[in-house]
């Protein structure tokens, strides 16, 4: 079956799209699997202090990551709980 250069293009366009902003339900942090539903107590057990700290609106926790990985962002609930992770492009 041959696929059109345009079914191609759209393809590699909707990849790049998805990949800028892209939802990780877990991450690994000194060996921890921190996903959805840990306690801030929790992430700063394993993952220590943030690099960014934001209480504006919604509390958010940002941990910058090496070279060639994506940063972490953590999304916590008023309760402390986490709401969501996602892998963002510093």
């Amino acid at each position: 079956m041959k696929i059109s250069p345009f079914v191609s293009v759209f393809v590699i366009v909707i990849n790049l799209i998805m990949s800028v902003v892209a939802h990780a339900d877990t991450f690994r942090c000194a060996g921890h699997i921190i996903e959805d539903g840990m306690s801030r107590g929790e992430v700063l057990q394993h993952c220590g202090s943030p690099n960014e700290e934001n209480h504006q609106t919604v509390n958010t926790w940002t941990y910058e990551r090496n070279a060639g990985k994506l940063d972490i962002v953590i999304y916590f609930y008023s309760n402390g709980n986490i709401e969501k992770i996602e892998s963002v492009h510093n």
